[in-house]
């Protein structure tokens, strides 16, 4: 992840001091960090995702693109204060980059299943 980080910093074209400032980190912080001998907190990527509107799947594993579209930061937002799984938030980001008949498909197969009865 070290090696995002720089990258994602040189492409934001921002000094480190400039990409830790509105994170409320600190220069060194962010040093540590992209030289890998220190690790971010969850919320400090979190953070870092929100503010620069970063992918949380490509920062932390690589996969991806770097940067999210506002559909994939607000679920990025929903997914971290539910704790839910990466599978989970890929599935929506999946669901929501579908053309609208088939997203519409979806939608109908999931009334289907939650009225089905049990």
């Amino acid at each position: 992840m070290n090696e995002r980080i720089k990258m994602l910093r040189k492409t934001l074209k921002l000094t480190m001091k400039q990409f830790a400032e509105p994170l409320g980190l600190t220069e060194s912080t962010i040093s540590k960090a992209e030289k890998g001998t220190a690790n971010l907190s969850d919320s400090a990527i979190r953070l870092i995702c929100s503010v620069f509107k970063v992918d949380y799947f490509w920062l932390t594993e690589g996969k991806g693109e770097m940067f999210t579209d506002s559909t994939d930061a607000l679920l990025d937002e929903i997914a971290a204060e539910n704790h839910m799984s990466g599978d989970t938030v890929d599935t929506f980001k999946r669901l929501f980059k579908l053309p609208p008949d088939k997203f519409d498909l979806v939608l109908q197969l999931i009334k289907s299943l939650s009225d089905a009865p049990k």
